[in-house]
């Protein structure tokens, strides 16, 4: 059956009963993305537009939010109620989108009324897993149907019989039948025709002898039925059997060579013995799958075979909608006929409609029934083992990718064709790489380029990135790698594809970048932004715009990284493309945190969670678990922080060290920050034994080298930071999760270096100014104040405190506000350095007074009570020996505090 056929025949007869101008307003935008799987759309609206290309992975997202948007906007004018019948037959792709409609359409006027029973569900393996969680969600409610009792099977019995019955009617049904309402109904149907049934008494009862020869299953009790049925109408229900639980009575007339008229006027017993029912069009269903499998059995091996045959020829004469929707039925039949040729022609066809359809594993499922009919020479099966390799990647499958594409390649230059052998080398390459096989992987990958370089070709260009990639990112051997992506370039500018270019362009920026070679990389960047833009090649630049977004963030021009976001956001919305939307609201978050714009942050972490929690991979809501750490980090709630971040690094620990080692860090510094020495230490053991294996200098190394500088500075550990400080200088300038030159300069600082510190941090906050990066730039107040302090610059000392002061409360960090408060009384700076005796904080209040602020001002600044204030005031009037604020304003003046 085709992929999501419950939703195909709901929404189907709701789109085609829906007038074209109503159908248009509720699909809009989503209706390419819906007319893949609903063809009526293009019949009802003509010609819609294409959605652009993405992954498949992401399409299938696309598809299953379209399907979810277009029941909201059905559920706004009218509720919807969706019957699904038979789940324990369902495939994969429909349990999964079940599972998607149910987590999306909470609080909508929305009820989906499913039904399966329960023996045949447990090896329904999607099913379980849908069951699993629509109960973890909460939103499933179960009704077991239990046997029914006496008093309802005798009620069943009046009701056939049209009378009353005796007691004991229902206590015989329930004898026999064990409350099973369909073998119930079968049962008395039974009797009725052998009238089994007396009236006496004023009531209907069961003839004594009327019980020792009643059937003893449900099925026999249907070969008791039917052999009541005329003899013609026998073998017309036998021939539908074949057909399946639905039949169309033109086809019927067909295999029994008779007129339609002919087959209607048989089939009216059947309808009146309830066997079967009109469900309109000239179709028919049997009343229960029971009926159609008693009468399948009933047919001989031969003559199946036969109609299997007939009924295959005759769908393909007389096809109802697109041939792809129909191609699994046809498959089945020739299959059953055995004609292989077409039964492998149309499961290949089945297997491509299930590919576009996003249902993976029913692909998988038709691409090995095709090996299985076909034998080892057959022309296709090179081309079979790619499609089924290609399946098998995208259902997750480990190893079944690598071992079927390698059996596409050996199959494939056996036969002398040395392009498609090459492709399947790249796509095991590409299965190995994902299992972490990387010596493997880059085998296949070469053996891949060797063949090309006999057969010249555009495969070599993505065959080349993709080795330079994996030598550069995986196996750190950075100059080899970027020399192949260099190559690959090279090779598209000569086959002149824009496409190709713009997809090297990027990959070797990405890798220059990667490299710590800013300069050199973003304009590549930007080259294969433009490029795919003018091609429309809306896949190529949500990549662009993903790499750009970072390496512009880490050169340290946010303005630019939020422009590039901005685009990166457009061309997400415009695929549909939910994977990038995901990554364009986590970078915009990130955006706004370090601009210290708490509520726009977590807004856009809201948008990004809700799409996170719909995608398969636990990554996205991992990294949306970090940004809120970050977030919970920046506003001083360290506590809060290191929850986020030990519960994110749990998950990205799973994915191997190439993952966590961009997070672990964060989880130390927030314990560190808390004072937790034994803990944060560890951590930093942990952090620098992973950083021994990637390349020095190159920016996979700059956030765990930021943290770890960060975690010295918060022990106030000398050892580690002297050793952290050298790696952290390859960075001076960037971004990476805090500003380098603020973090060297407070190195600097607590190391004795004075003259160093002071313009690492000058440059660090005319960076923090530049960019309105308010938390950074309080930071470097606070550490210049500091600085100034040492250096016994008394006034720039007070007056960078101060600002970082009102910077800190601006944010809502307290943490840091009381840090910066106490930071004169925790160095113990003696009150001769400054002027009449004035301690560090009546130097505070006599500056606040000086720039004409009122007590409750100073009060709210300081986080002092205004009797405080009031009680600093009168003893600064006193010991210099003035009389009012004008006073004590001027001698501000004079010594240089105001």
């Amino acid at each position: 059956m085709p992929p999501y056929l419950p939703f195909l025949e709901a929404l189907g007869s709701y789109i085609r009963l829906t007038p074209a101008d109503r159908l248009r307003e509720q699909t809009g935008p989503i209706a390419g993305v819906l007319s893949g799987l609903f063809p009526e759309l293009i019949q009802k609206l003509g010609d819609v537009p294409a959605s652009p290309p993405i992954l498949p992975e992401q399409a299938k997202l696309r598809l299953f939010e379209a399907i979810t948007q277009f029941i909201q906007i059905v559920s706004d004018e009218t509720p919807v109620v969706l019957i699904l019948d038979d789940l324990h037959w369902a495939e994969s792709a429909t349990c999964e989108l079940l599972t998607f409609l149910a987590r999306n359409l909470r609080g909508m006027p929305v009820f989906i009324l499913g039904a399966y029973r329960l023996d045949e569900a447990t090896s329904n393996t999607g099913l379980q897993r849908t069951i699993y969680e629509l109960n973890r969600l909460r939103v499933m409610t179960t009704f077991t149907l239990k046997p029914l009792p006496t008093t309802a099977l005798l009620q069943m019995a009046m009701h056939e019989v049209n009378g009353l019955c005796a007691a004991s009617v229902g206590d015989a049904l329930f004898a026999h039948s064990e409350g099973n309402p369909f073998f119930a109904e079968e049962l008395l149907r039974a009797w009725v025709e052998v009238d089994a049934f007396t009236h006496l008494n004023g009531a209907w009862q069961l003839q004594q002898d009327s019980t020792t020869a009643l059937p003893s299953s449900i099925a026999s009790a249907i070969q008791h039925r039917l052999a009541h049925q005329p003899q013609q109408t026998q073998e017309v229900l036998y021939t539908a059997s074949i057909i399946g639980q639905t039949f169309d009575v033109a086809l019927l007339a067909h295999l029994c060579l008779q007129p339609v008229e002919v087959i209607e006027a048989l089939l009216e017993a059947a309808v009146r013995a309830h066997l079967i029912q009109p469900t309109g069009d000239g179709t028919f269903a049997f009343q229960h799958y029971s009926i159609r499998e008693v009468l399948h059995a009933g047919v001989g091996a031969v003559r199946r075979q036969q109609l299997h045959a007939a009924i295959g020829h005759w769908l393909e004469a007389n096809l109802r909608g697109p041939l792809a929707q129909q191609a699994a039925v046809l498959a089945l039949h020739f299959a059953q006929s055995g004609d292989h040729d077409k039964a492998i022609g149309y499961t290949l066809q089945a297997a491509t409609q299930a590919m576009s359809a996003y249902a993976f594993e029913e692909a998988a499922h038709s691409y090995q029934s095709a090996l299985t009919q076909m034998p080892s020479d057959h022309a296709q099966r090179g081309e079979v083992l790619m499609g089924l390799g290609q399946a098998h990647m995208l259902t997750g499958h480990e190893r079944d990718p690598v071992t079927t594409f390698e059996a596409a390649r050996a199959w494939f230059k056996y036969n002398g064709d040395g392009l498609a052998s090459a492709r399947a080398a790249h796509q095991r390459g590409l299965a190995l790489w994902r299992l972490e096989d990387l010596p493997a992987a880059r085998a296949a990958f070469e053996m891949a380029l060797s063949t090309l370089k006999l057969e010249p070709a555009r495969e070599a260009v993505q065959v080349g990135i993709d080795l330079g990639s994996l030598l550069a990112v995986s196996l750190h051997q950075q100059q080899e790698g970027i020399g192949h992506v260099r190559r690959a370039l090279n090779l598209a500018h000569q086959l002149e594809e824009p496409r190709l270019m713009a997809s090297s362009q990027r990959a070797l920026g990405n890798l220059l970048v990667r490299a710590n070679k800013l300069s050199e990389g973003i304009p590549l960047l930007e080259q294969a932004l433009a490029l795919a833009s003018s091609e429309d090649d809306f896949a190529e630049a949500v990549e662009c715009c993903a790499n750009l977004s970072l390496a512009w963030a880490w050169s340290g021009d946010f303005n630019r990284a939020n422009q590039i976001g901005e685009q990166w956001e457009g061309f997400a919305k415009h695929s549909n493309d939910r994977y990038q939307l995901r990554h364009t609201y986590a970078m915009r978050a990130m955006g706004h945190i370090v601009c210290g714009r708490w509520a726009q942050a977590e807004a856009s972490l809201d948008k990004a969670q809700h799409i996170a929690e719909n995608l398969a991979s636990a990554d996205p809501t991992a990294v949306v678990t970090v940004i809120r750490g970050v977030l919970a980090f920046y506003r001083g709630q360290f506590s809060a922080a290191e929850v986020l971040f030990e519960e994110a690094s749990q998950v990205f620990r799973s994915f191997g060290p190439g993952a966590v080692i961009w997070y672990l860090g964060l989880v130390g510094a927030s314990q560190a920050l808390q004072g937790n020495r034994a803990e944060a230490s560890a951590c930093a053991d942990e952090l620098e034994a992973l950083l021994q294996v990637l390349p020095a200098g190159t920016m996979p190394t700059a956030e765990p080298t930021a943290h770890l500088v960060t975690i010295a500075l918060a022990l106030n550990d000398g050892v580690r930071l002297t050793r952290y400080y050298a790696m952290l200088n390859a960075f001076r300038g960037q971004y990476h999760d805090a500003v380098i030159d603020r973090l060297l300069g407070c190195a600097e600082l607590a190391l004795g270096d004075l003259d160093a510190a002071q313009h690492s941090l000058a440059r660090a906050e005319a960076f923090t100014r530049r960019q309105d990066a308010k938390p950074e730039l309080a930071q470097t107040l606070a550490a210049q104040a500091e600085l100034a302090h040492k250096q016994g610059a008394v006034a720039t000392a007070l007056d960078k405190q101060s600002q970082a002061l009102t910077l800190f409360q601006l944010l809502g960090n307290t943490f840091e506000a009381n840090r910066t408060r106490t930071l004169f009384t925790q160095l113990g700076s003696p009150s001769t350095q400054l002027p009449a005796g004035l301690s560090a904080r009546e130097a505070e209040v006599l500056r606040l007074l000086a720039q004409g602020h009122n007590n409750r001002a100073i009060a709210q600044t300081l986080l002092l009570s205004e009797k405080t204030v009031a009680n600093h005031i009168t003893h600064i009037f006193t010991i210099l020996s003035v009389e009012n604020r004008a006073g004590a304003t001027a001698f501000a003046v004079r010594q240089g505090l105001a």
